[in-house]
């Protein structure tokens, strides 16, 4: 993967963790912080695979950050379930980002996970993307960690390709 497809896919995995909480209303900007393996207590992550990428995409952040993007029936809950969630919806709005240039891919089951002083460890064989937000409740990161097939393209899509579902659309099968 040449410097261009490698910032191409960081901007679709930062425009989609910003989108997901931009539609929330929680404030979440991209920041030059520095990332670190280390992670807050409270992750979510997914898995996808591919015929050009598969890998993961973990979402960690301060538990605040998480409970104001939770509201069931006006109670704010921050449970485990709900951070798998968040994961599952950050992985389907860069799942949208990749359909524009026609690269598809599947998503796993999310699972999400607490603990103290938690830490990533990628396969060695990976490509990462490590990306840091600011929130009102402290730092929170993304980490991409995906095995990329040699020679894929991100060409943009012409315009026969067809549109995906507006983020948050329901669909029926």
């Amino acid at each position: 993967m040449n410097a261009d497809e490698r910032l191409i896919l960081e901007s679709i995995v930062r425009d989609a963790t910003v989108d997901l909480f931009h539609s929330y209303d929680v404030p979440f900007a991209p920041t030059h912080v520095p990332y670190t393996a280390r992670v807050p207590d409270v992750a979510g992550v997914i898995g996808f695979s591919g015929d050009e990428l598969r890998g993961s995409v973990l979402i960690a952040a301060p538990e605040q950050t998480l409970l104001a993007c939770s509201c069931l029936g006006g109670v704010k809950v921050c449970s485990l379930d709900w951070v798998g969630e968040l994961a599952n919806q950050l992985l389907g709005r860069i799942k949208s980002g990749l359909g524009r240039y026609s690269l598809s891919i599947q998503l796993a089951t999310p699972v999400a996970v607490r603990g103290v002083d938690l830490q990533i460890q990628a396969g060695e064989t990976q490509e990462r993307w490590a990306l840091s937000f600011e929130t009102p409740y402290g730092l929170a990161f993304v980490h991409l960690a995906a095995d990329v097939a040699p020679g894929i393209a991100f060409v943009e899509a012409g315009p026969d390709a067809v549109e995906s579902a507006a983020e948050g659309e329901l669909m029926f099968f």
